[in-house]
C-alpha cells in the first residue's frame, strides 16, 4: 500500500480543520461566484470543492497486507491500522502496534473467553466500499478460553470506517446453548456490557460503539426533508445521516417503462456552532436493490462537482447464508459535506438508474457479494465487475462478471446479457511457483453518471513489480469497450524463463463462465482450432504488432453467449519487446485449480524465450477488453481495432486552449471557453474540458455549416445530463458525451453562461375513426408529419388479440406502449429533442418452438405535410441514391426534402431488411430477428426532422446510429 501511505504523508486533510494558503489561493481562482447570500456562493463550497480533487481527497483503503491473506490493512486519513486475521485476532495500530480492539467475554461460571486465544482463522468481506465509507464485516471472530474451550457463538464485526473515524458493531450469532455474564470491549475504547439474553443456535445479539473520531452529530431540527419517505435521521451505529426514497419497479421496469426517472430527495441542512465533515447518506427506505449512479444538485438544480459513492446489494443470493441469510437488499449513495459554521444547504439526491438526460448512465458502484465487487453498469444493464481481492482466490480473476453489449438479445425477464468474464491481469512463474498480483488500492476520479474513470494498483505476490490499471467506460450503445491503459513498474530484477508461456501480462480464462472456446484469431494471424491433441499450448507465442491490433478467442458453440477479444491500440516496453499471444487450453501448473481438460486461457504475453527485466523497467499496455456478441467470427474485434485503435479519439487541431489528451479527448479551457476538432472513435465517446472557472452550465457545440448546434444533454430539465466534476489542479472540468465519427468535427464548449433550449418537437398520439392509435404526430400542426407504428407482425389469424396501442407517456415526455399476444410482445418507446425523436423497438416470445414473424415496418406518412409527393432518398453504404420503390437489403436510412427544401425529415435504424417507398408513405423495414424463448430483442433508432439538407443529416445519421 505504498502509493496509499504516500498520499497520506502529503499531510493534506484537516490541517486542524484548516485549508493552507495556497491551496486556497489556487481555488479562489477557480470558483464560481455563484448566487448572493452564504449558502450558494463560492465561499460555501470552497473547502467541499478542495477535497473533492483527487489529489486532496482523504485516504481511505481497505487491503490485504499481503498475499497470505491473513491480516488486513485499514488506511485511513487519519488512523492506519492493522486486523489481524490469525491469533491474536486484533485491531491494531500499524505503525505503533498498540492494540485498538479485541473483545472478552465471562460466562456464568467465571470462565473468560477471549479473541486472543481462538485458534481458528478469521476472514473479511466487504458489504460497502468507496471513497468515502468502507463497511468491513471481520467475520469468524470466536471466544476461546486459556484452557482451549470455544463459546458456542460466531462474531460478525463490523467496522464502519470514514477518512477521520471509525465506528464498529459487534454481533454474536448462537451456534449452541450459552449464557454469557458480561463482555468487554478493550482497546482504543474500555466497554463493559451487561445483561446479556441467554443464547441458542440461531439467536443474534449486537451491540454498537463509537471506536475513534466520532463526535455528537446535529440534532434533528437541523434537518428538514422537503421531498423524500423519511425525516432526516443520524445512524448513530454507522455514523451518516441518512434521507430516505422509495425505489419502485425493477430493472425491466427502469429500462422499458420509466428509463428517465430519477429517485428524488430534497433536503435542508442549517448547520450549528461547530464546523463540521458530515456524511449524507440516500438509502432505498424500502429495501430496492437496483441503483446504479447518484447525483446531487444545488438549490437551482445544477449538477454539483462531488464525487457520489454507490453502495448496493443484489437480494437472492446469499453469499453470506448464515450471517446474513435473508441477504438484505440494499441502494445507497454516500457523499460529504463540509459545514462552517452556520453555514445552511439545500440540496437535491438522485438515485439513477437507466438514463441520466438524454443518455445511458455509466456508474462505478461497490456491490456486496461473495466478497466486495465493483460494479459497473450501462444503464442498468450490468456490464463489468471487478473484484479487487480477485473472484476465485489470489490465483483467480480481475473481473467476475462481463457482458457484451452487442449480443443480440436480453434476457426476457430482465435487461440484462450473458456473462464472458474471467480477465484479469500480470501474473507470472518464477521457476518455482506462480505469482500472482494483490490488490494495493483504487483512485477515483469519476464514478459516473457520464462515465467511470478510475485506477486499480497491484502489487505482485513477491514484491517485484508494481501494477497500475487505468479504466475507463462511457455508456456506449452498441459495444462494451472496457478502455484500460496498464503499466507494469519493474522494482526488483526479474528473469523468467520461457516468458511466452510463464509470463502473463493480461490474462482471459474461461473457467468461471465454463465457456468453450474452440478458435483463436489475432491480427496477422488466421484462424487456428484449438487442438486438443497441442495441450497446453494449441497456440505459443504467436507474434503480434505492437501497436493497432487484436487477439480473440472465439467458436464457444456449447453455450454461444459470445467472445472475447483483446484489442491493444499500443504495447511499449523495454529493449524494443514486442507482443505475442499465447492459448493455454486445459490445467498447466496449477495456475487455476479449477481449470478443465476444455478450459482456455488467452494470454497477452511477451514475445521473448527468457525475459530479463531490471528496476526502473516499464511495460505499458493501452486498449481495451471487448466481449462480443458473435460466436465464430472477429468482425468486432477488427472494427474496434479500426475505430477504437487506429482511428482512437484523437484531437485534430486546438483552437482556444490547450490539448492534454487524445484518448480520453481532453482539452484545458482559457476563460471558460475551449475550441477544438476531434475525429474517431464509435458510438458515444467522453470529450472532457477541464480548466474551467465555473461549474454551472457547462454546455458543447458542435459546428454543422455556418452554424453551432448545441448538443444539449438534457431530458427532463435544462440541467440534467451533464457531469462537473474537481480537477487535480484545483479548477473544474466537464464531461460531455458526443456521437463519434470518423470525419473531424469542430467542438466549442463554454461554461457559466446560461444557453436557453429549444423546445422538444412535441409528440401526439393520433386516433383513427376506429379508435385506433397506431399513429403517432410529430410537430406542430403547420409542419406536423406522422409515424406510423408496426402492424402485429405475427403470421397468425389475430381476430381475438388486442392489436391497437394502449400509449403511456412518461419523464423526459417520452411516449411508450407494451402490446402482449399469445406467442409474443413488443413495445417500444419515442423520446423527443429538439431536431430528432429517440426510437425504442423491442420484442419477445413467450412459446417455447415459436419464434417466427414478418418483418416489422416504421411509416412516415407524409399526406398533408410540406414533404407530400417529394423525391425520396435512401442511405446506403453511406451515400444517398434515390428510393423509387421497395429496396431490399440494409438501409441506413431514408430522407425526403420538403418541397421548399429548407426541411428534412428521415428515418434511420441500426438493423434493417429493406427501405419502403409507397403513395403517401416511406420507411424502414426491420430485421425480424429470431428470438429465442427467454430472451428479448431490442433496436434503437432515430426521426430526424431538422432545418438542414441530407448532406448535414448524413454527418448526423452516421455518427448517431450504430
Amino acid at each position: 500500500m505504498n502509493q496509499m501511505n504516500r498520499k497520506m504523508k502529503k499531510g493534506i486533510y484537516y490541517m486542524k480543520r484548516m485549508v493552507s494558503t495556497v491551496g486556497m489561493a489556487g481555488l479562489l481562482a477557480c470558483t464560481s461566484s455563484g448566487r448572493n447570500g452564504t449558502d450558494e456562493g463560492a465561499d460555501a463550497w470552497r473547502e467541499d470543492f478542495f477535497y473533492q480533487s483527487p489529489a486532496n481527497r482523504p485516504a481511505l483503503e481497505v487491503a490485504y497486507t499481503d498475499s497470505s491473506r491473513t491480516a488486513f490493512e485499514i488506511g485511513a486519513q487519519e488512523y492506519q491500522l492493522i486486523g489481524q486475521l490469525r491469533s491474536p485476532h486484533r485491531l491494531v495500530d500499524k505503525n505503533t502496534a498498540a492494540p485498538w480492539l479485541w473483545l472478552e467475554m465471562e460466562d456464568g461460571d467465571g470462565v473468560r473467553y477471549a479473541t486472543d486465544n481462538n485458534p481458528e482463522p478469521a476472514r473479511i468481506n466487504l458489504y460497502r466500499r468507496g471513497p468515502y465509507y468502507c463497511e468491513i464485516h471481520w467475520l469468524d471472530v470466536r471466544l476461546t478460553s486459556e484452557t482451549g474451550r470455544t463459546a458456542p457463538l460466531k462474531g460478525d464485526v463490523t467496522l464502519y470506517c470514514y477518512p477521520e473515524k471509525i465506528l464498529a458493531d459487534v454481533a454474536w450469532h448462537g451456534v449452541g446453548d450459552f449464557a454469557p455474564r458480561t463482555m468487554e470491549v478493550n482497546g482504543k475504547v474500555s466497554l463493559r456490557y451487561d445483561g446479556f439474553q441467554p443464547f441458542e443456535k440461531g439467536t443474534v445479539q449486537h451491540f454498537s460503539f463509537p471506536l475513534y473520531g466520532e463526535t455528537e452529530p446535529l440534532p434533528p431540527d437541523a434537518f428538514r426533508l422537503l421531498t423524500g419517505v423519511n425525516p432526516v435521521r443520524y445512524d448513530r451505529q454507522r455514523g451518516c445521516y441518512m434521507i430516505g426514497t422509495h425505489t419502485g419497479g425493477g430493472f425491466q421496469q427502469k429500462f422499458y417503462d420509466a428509463p428517465n426517472y430519477y429517485e428524488t430527495a430534497t433536503f435542508r441542512v442549517a448547520n450549528d456552532r461547530q464546523k463540521r465533515r458530515i456524511y449524507i447518506c440516500q438509502e432505498s427506505s424500502d429495501g430496492g436493490d437496483i441503483t446504479e449512479g447518484g447525483m446531487v444538485l444545488d438549490e437551482d438544480g445544477h449538477p454539483l462537482p462531488l464525487t457520489v459513492q454507490v453502495s448496493k446489494n443484489f437480494a437472492g443470493e446469499k453469499e453470506e447464508a448464515f450471517y446474513n441469510p435473508t441477504d438484505i437488499p440494499f441502494s445507497e449513495t454516500i457523499f460529504p459535506l463540509c459545514l462552517e459554521p452556520g453555514e445552511s444547504h439545500t440540496l437535491t439526491s438522485l438515485h439513477l438508474f437507466q438514463n441520466w438526460g438524454r443518455h445511458m448512465t455509466k456508474h462505478w458502484s461497490s456491490l456486496g457479494a461473495w466478497m466486495d465487487y465493483f460494479h459497473s453498469s450501462t444503464g442498468v444493464t450490468e456490464t463489468t465487475c471487478y473484484v479487487p481481492f480477485k473472484f476465485g482466490g489470489l490465483g483467480g480473476v480481475s473481473i467476475a462478471d462481463f457482458r457484451a453489449m452487442s449480443q443480440t438479445c436480453f434476457w426476457n425477464g430482465q435487461p440484462q446479457h450473458d456473462n464472458l468474464a474471467g480477465h484479469s491481469f500480470l501474473s507470472y512463474f518464477d521457476g518455482k511457483e506462480w505469482i500472482h498480483t494483490v490488490y494495493q488500492g483504487t483512485d477515483y476520479r469519476s464514478t459516473g453518471p457520464n462515465w467511470y474513470d478510475i485506477s486499480l494498483r497491484y502489487l505482485s505476490a513477491d514484491g517485484k513489480v508494481q501494477l497500475t490499471a487505468h479504466l475507463f467506460e462511457t455508456p456506449q450503445s452498441d459495444e462494451l469497450r472496457s478502455f484500460f491503459d496498464v503499466t507494469c513498474e519493474v522494482l526488483q530484477p526479474l528473469v523468467i524463463d520461457d516468458a511466452r508461456v510463464h509470463f502473463r501480462l493480461l490474462n482471459v480464462a474461461s473457467v468461471i463462465q465454463a465457456l468453450r472456446f474452440t478458435r483463436f484469431a489475432a491480427t496477422g494471424t488466421e484462424e487456428i482450432r484449438l487442438d486438443p491433441a497441442q495441450k497446453p499450448f494449441p497456440v505459443r507465442g504467436v507474434g503480434l504488432p505492437a501497436e493497432n491490433c487484436f487477439l480473440a478467442l472465439y467458436g464457444d458453440s456449447t453455450n454461444e453467449r459470445g467472445s472475447n477479444a483483446i484489442v491493444i491500440r499500443k504495447f511499449t516496453a523495454p529493449s524494443a519487446l514486442k507482443p505475442a499471444a499465447t492459448v493455454q487450453l486445459g490445467a498447466y501448473r496449477g495456475v487455476f485449480d479449477g481449470d478443465a481438460e476444455a478450459d482456455t486461457r488467452m494470454c497477452l504475453v511477451p514475445d521473448a524465450d527468457r525475459l530479463e527485466l531490471k528496476a526502473g523497467d516499464r511495460i505499458r499496455i493501452e486498449g481495451c477488453w471487448l466481449p462480443y456478441g458473435a460466436t465464430f467470427d472477429t468482425k468486432s474485434a477488427e472494427n474496434t481495432v479500426r475505430t477504437d485503435a487506429e482511428n482512437a479519439p484523437h484531437l485534430t487541431e486546438v483552437g482556444v486552449g490547450e490539448k492534454v489528451s487524445d484518448l480520453p479527448v481532453r482539452v484545458k479551457a482559457c476563460d471558460n471557453e475551449a475550441r477544438f476538432t476531434v475525429a474517431g472513435g464509435k458510438n458515444l465517446i467522453p470529450v472532457i474540458v477541464t480548466g474551467l472557472t465555473e461549474w454551472r452550465y457547462p454546455r458543447i457545440w458542435l459546428r454543422e455549416g455556418d452554424r453551432w448546434r448545441l448538443l444539449s444533454h438534457s431530458r427532463n430539465s435544462a440541467l440534467d445530463g451533464y457531469q462537473v466534476f474537481c480537477d487535480e489542479d484545483g479548477a473544474f472540468g466537464s464531461v460531455f458525451l458526443v456521437p463519434a465519427s470518423l470525419h473531424p468535427q469542430e467542438l466549442r464548449v463554454t461554461a457559466g453562461r446560461e444557453t436557453p433550449l429549444p423546445e422538444k418537437l412535441p409528440l401526439t398520439v393520433v386516433q383513427d375513426a376506429a379508435g385506433r392509435s397506431s399513429v403517432i404526430q410529430i410537430g406542430s400542426s403547420s409542419s406536423a408529419v406522422r409515424l406510423q407504428m408496426p402492424a402485429p407482425t405475427l403470421p397468425v389469424a389475430l381476430d381475438d388479440e388486442p392489436v391497437d396501442f394502449t400509449w403511456s407517456r412518461s419523464e423526459g415526455e417520452s411516449l411508450w406502449f407494451t402490446r402482449r399476444f399469445t406467442e409474443w410482445r413488443c413495445g417500444g418507446r419515442l423520446s423527443p429533442n429538439e431536431e430528432e425523436i429517440d426510437l425504442e423497438y423491442w420484442w419477445d416470445n413467450l412459446l417455447p418452438g415459436w419464434n417466427e414473424h414478418a418483418d416489422p415496418e416504421f411509416l412516415l406518412l407524409l399526406a398533408g405535410s410540406p414533404f407530400e409527393n417529394q423525391p425520396l432518398l435512401a442511405l446506403v453504404d453511406g451515400e444517398w441514391q434515390p428510393l423509387t420503390a421497395d429496396l431490399q437489403g440494409a438501409v441506413q436510412a431514408v430522407a425526403v426534402q420538403s418541397a421548399r427544401q429548407d426541411r428534412t425529415l428521415a428515418l434511420a435504424f441500426s438493423n434493417t431488411s429493406g427501405a419502403v417507398g409507397r403513395d403517401g408513405s416511406f420507411g424502414l423495414r426491420l430485421r425480424a430477428v429470431d428470438v429465442p424463448l427467454h430472451k428479448r430483442y431490442h433496436v434503437r433508432g432515430k426521426l430526424y426532422l431538422l432545418d438542414a439538407g441530407p448532406d448535414v443529416l448524413k454527418q448526423r445519421i452516421l455518427s448517431e446510429t450504430d
